[in-house]
């Protein structure tokens, strides 16, 4: 079974992650082992864009009882809302006021500024301005809203 944890970006997304990580790591699911046995070829990490590859295919792929666990910001696309309705698939959606997750998106990009050139994340340093900031999240708020208005995806 797949597990998706989406989270609007700068919505403590990989805190909710790391937490579930943990959790289906407690309960015998060895995340690591997993993803090296079943998704390897597949995908090259645990955090995914939906679009890139074939969520059914991947689906088939792992056995109803163990848990492997992805993370995304991708949009909710037809595939996977369907997936997770039929109960194939499992998901989480993490949000965050979005006032919050402008100002912290604002914090990283003037701290992405700050770094040496070899350091900088570059998708950050565009954000330079709080009107910047509000209106990335803002963009991205549809993205978020079609996870937590899915009624099989837990908002979280």
């Amino acid at each position: 079974m797949i597990m998706i944890s989406y989270g609007l970006q700068r919505s403590a997304s990989t805190f909710a992650y790391q937490i579930i990580y943990d959790i289906l790591e407690s309960a015998g699911h060895d995340q690591q082992e997993l993803f090296d046995r079943y998704a390897g070829s597949l995908i090259s990490a645990p955090f995914v864009k939906l679009e890139d590859f074939s969520l059914t295919s991947f689906a088939k792929c792992v056995p109803p009882e163990r848990i492997i666990l992805l993370k995304t910001h991708s949009f909710l696309n037809e595939e996977a809302a369907r997936l997770i309705g039929s109960g194939d698939v499992i998901a989480t959606a993490s949000y965050r006021n979005p006032m919050d997750a402008a100002v912290s998106l604002y914090n990283v990009g003037r701290k992405e500024r700050r770094k040496p050139e070899n350091k900088k994340r570059k998708g950050f340093l565009e954000i330079d301005t709080m009107f910047k900031a509000i209106e990335t999240i803002s963009a991205l708020l549809p993205v978020c809203e079609g996870w937590i208005r899915h009624s099989a995806v837990l908002p979280i």
